[in-house]
């Protein structure tokens, strides 16, 4: 069964196209002399699991390919114009590094799991699998331009969004720490610019989730079971907000699963616990409580 899928829809949500992702890559290969190995991370894998997309200002379309460790970008039409290999391929999952990292023993664990443009056209993407933790920088053409690398066996990087500025902003697992525990761990958000020179990081952050960027360039993140967290755009200030109610039943799942910025700069979160979609205010300095946050009701929206 073809279930790696990309999806075009509307703006009232009707789908305009689909594209199998396994069609389009049939009969294509990463380079073996770009590898310098022999696997065929398109025949072996057949393009599975597409993790992120992305749209640059051609209208050309990013897709991370989680399990082949490849990056691929279609035309607006969906036609294959580039493949992006994995950029390492001695990262190997031995037998003991089974069931402790993502992956299986023998699998190449090059994993690119986010992707974001600047508007520039230059790509952005995170390689989340902590035997290779690091931020790439290519080119609208697939050439690799900067690296960033995170700290090998201890940070897996999770996502990826480019400011206004051009500024890069990244979220950060702590890979020494229990991940059952999403409230008192130490994880990161890292800042760098376009160039991969790094500008500060934020510690204490915990279980950082889905990230988005206000009109004034701070980073908003889901963190914690059902929190939101503002970091403003030069690192000084950082403010945690609760949004709805999270499951009690579990110390590891997350209810905000989902947030953007709209043209009013209120931050809108999706809270799968209780069925919302909250409207924070982005200017928003002082804690506000759960009732004054305004919401919709997912089960009873038209």
């Amino acid at each position: 069964i073809d279930t790696d899928k990309l999806l075009k829809f509307d703006y009232t949500g009707a789908i305009l196209n689909t594209i199998s992702l396994s069609a389009v890559t049939s009969g294509y290969s990463t380079s073996t002399e770009t590898l310098t190995t022999s696997i065929n991370f398109f025949n072996a894998w057949n393009s599975a699991a597409p993790s992120c997309v992305a749209l640059d200002r051609d209208n050309n379309i990013w897709v991370t390919l989680f399990d082949s460790g490849s990056v691929i970008k279609l035309n607006g039409d969906g036609y294959l114009q580039n493949i992006i290999p994995p950029p390492a391929t001695n990262t190997y999952i031995s037998s003991s590094d089974y069931g402790t990292y993502y992956g299986f023993a023998g699998e190449n664990s090059v994993t690119p799991s986010y992707v974001d443009i600047n508007k520039e056209n230059e790509i952005y993407v995170v390689y989340s699998n902590p035997i290779y933790p690091a931020l790439l920088k290519y080119s609208s053409n697939g050439s690799l331009l900067s690296t960033y690398m995170f700290s090998i066996f201890a940070e897996s990087p999770q996502k990826v969004i480019v400011d206004r500025n051009n500024d890069i902003w990244v979220t950060v697992l702590n890979e020494n720490q229990d991940k059952t525990d999403i409230i008192s761990r130490n994880d990161k958000v890292y800042k760098l610019d376009k160039d991969l020179n790094l500008l500060f990081t934020i510690s204490g952050i915990s279980y950082p989730g889905d990230i988005t960027v206000d009109g004034n360039q701070n980073l908003w993140v889901s963190t914690g079971k059902n929190n939101l967290t503002k970091i403003n755009n030069n690192g000084t200030d950082v403010l945690t907000i609760q949004v709805g109610s999270y499951f009690n039943l579990s110390d590891y799942v997350q209810s905000i699963e989902g947030i953007s910025c709209n043209s009013q700069n209120q931050i809108l979160a999706i809270n799968n616990t209780d069925l919302k979609v909250y409207f924070v205010d982005g200017e928003t300095i002082s804690q506000p409580t759960i009732s004054s946050i305004p919401s919709i009701d997912l089960v009873s929206a038209p």
